[in-house]
């Protein structure tokens, strides 16, 4: 009896959590505008991956997810090594 090796393809998924977890992310937290009925401050967690800027948690991302936030641009002018 001949045992036969067995050969496993990985899947899409396996491909995509194995590249994500190379990623380094953090997040930087960027003061946004004053509401005027609460008179509060607002802020909003902005995510670099590998060095460039991907995303932000303001509504305006919420509504244009290709172009950049000013919460975005104002982090780049902050960090200039930082890509968008």
């Amino acid at each position: 009896m001949e045992l036969g090796t067995l050969h496993i393809e990985p899947t899409v998924e396996s491909v995509v959590n194995q590249n994500l977890k190379k990623m380094n992310s953090w997040q930087y937290r960027e003061m946004g505008s004053r509401s005027k009925k609460t008179g509060k401050l607002s802020y909003y967690n902005v995510t670099v991956t590998d060095w460039k800027i991907v995303d932000c948690q303001c509504k305006a991302r919420e509504f244009n997810r290709y172009s950049p936030c000013k919460h975005m641009k104002r982090l780049k002018e902050k960090m200039n090594h930082l890509a968008i």
